[in-house]
């Protein structure tokens, strides 16, 4: 492998750190029972996940699917609020 392949590929993993990194915190602006959502159906999806869901949280499936959108939007939030501020501290 060739050093500007191997640069190219730390540069690549340096990047993936932050993103992970991001998103960590992200997922930490969540609740209990929004997390729980999104790992059980999003980040490691399990068959029948809302149906588990349901009965851990005893709520209706249109109440999962609503904490499920409201958790995607403030994870949106925060992570699109992260991006800026990196943004920003790249221009100075």
């Amino acid at each position: 492998m060739r050093r500007d392949e191997v640069i190219c590929q730390l540069r690549a993993l340096a990047k993936l750190r932050t993103d992970l990194q991001r998103m960590e915190e992200s997922l930490d602006t969540l609740t209990e029972d929004e997390r729980d959502i999104i790992e059980t159906m999003l980040i490691n999806p399990r068959p029948n996940a809302c149906d588990k869901m349901c009965e851990k949280l005893l709520i209706e499936r249109a109440a999962v699917y609503r904490r499920r959108n409201k958790a995607l939007k403030k994870l949106g939030y925060y992570l699109s609020e992260m991006r800026d501020k990196s943004e920003t501290t790249k221009h100075f």
